[in-house]
């Protein structure tokens, strides 16, 4: 037989306390009736048992739920660490043709040198608007493909969120938790009316 949780101990523990201790309040206040003793112990031997009952019948299906949860984030976070892994790549990328870009600037400059005095003003400015335009077309895609990678990310995380959110909320509100809401928002309103008076 399994050791009992220490909820339940505790929970047994008070109500134990609480038997002992009812039976002397009511000898000391000099009340004899025993049904208001019977229907204390009763009450508290029934409020044990329904403690222990949703203990031990909750315990499986909130770890299944809680196990589910965690499997369905981990393969998330996996897709979103390959997605990661994928725009890193992407971003190595377009470096070495940045700097392949950059090498190619160097050894066209190093042409228009060789070609002469002459010519040499006129096509290093030449070479300098490409490589400035290659520069900023390079930036832009590098931009455009990061803008792009991190509204795809938001946008999939938001759609997950909500739908994680769609799917749990209905099954954990239960018609009783919807009761109790209105009830509460009832007496709310009945005593903010009381106090206004």
């Amino acid at each position: 037989m399994s050791r009992p949780p220490h909820r339940v101990v505790v929970i047994f523990a008070s109500a134990a306390a609480l038997l002992v201790a009812t039976p002397a309040v009511a000898a000391d206040s000099g009340a004899s009736d025993w049904r208001a003793t019977y229907d204390t112990i009763m009450m508290w031997v029934n409020f044990v048992i329904l403690a222990a009952l949703l203990i031990k019948l909750s315990r499986k299906p909130l770890r299944e739920f809680f196990a589910t949860q965690r499997r369905t984030l981990a393969a998330q976070i996996e897709k979103l660490e390959a997605e990661k892994q994928q725009t890193s790549e992407e971003i190595r990328r377009i470096r070495n043709e940045l700097e392949a870009h950059r090498a190619r600037f160097e050894t066209v400059r190093d042409k228009i040198i060789a070609q002469g005095e002459k010519q040499c003003d006129l096509l290093m400015a030449q070479a300098r608007q490409q490589a400035a335009l290659v520069l900023n077309t390079t930036r832009q895609r590098i931009e455009a493909n990061l803008r792009e990678a991190g509204a795809t990310l938001k946008s999939e995380l938001i759609d997950t969120a909500i739908a994680l959110a769609v799917k749990s909320l209905p099954r954990q509100i239960t018609p009783a938790d919807n009761h109790k809401w209105v009830e509460r928002f009832v007496e709310q309103v009945g005593s903010d009316n009381d106090t206004a008076k």
